[in-house]
């Protein structure tokens, strides 16, 4: 226990004390500013983050005519990276879900002119 582990997960959080492996409203992000607040949130907060490798991140920017235009979002060197996390593990009558959730905060001044949040991304060291 403790030990790091190299996993994958369903993205879209399920709370341990869900009745259903789903939920009705999106748990995919779970907003930086409230995440140790949220009930959907909180205990996997407290006792169960994680890191989320990526490479990069697709964000929709809203376009002037009510369309949206996908953007690639990466790092620079376009080296991987990783994502502030959360994750849970649901289980009822022998079915087990491993899920999780990205953490996005307010966007910092290169995303502000495509979208208002963006994940945190958290340095190597």
């Amino acid at each position: 226990m403790g030990g790091r582990e190299l996993v994958t997960l369903k993205w879209g959080l399920v709370p341990s004390w869900s009745k259903e492996p789903k939920t009705e409203y999106s748990t995919i992000n779970a907003r930086a500013e409230t995440v140790d607040e949220k009930p959907t949130f909180r205990n996997a907060f407290k006792s169960r983050r994680c890191l989320i490798a990526s490479d990069g991140f697709i964000e929709w920017q809203k376009k002037y005519d009510g369309t949206k235009q996908p953007y690639f979002i990466g790092l620079a060197d376009q080296k991987p990276f990783a994502f502030a996390g959360i994750w849970e593990r649901w289980e009822r009558e022998g079915q087990i879900l491993e899920s999780c959730a990205i953490i996005v905060t307010q966007a910092n001044e290169l995303m502000k002119p495509i979208h208002d949040r963006m994940p945190v991304i958290l340095s190597p060291d």
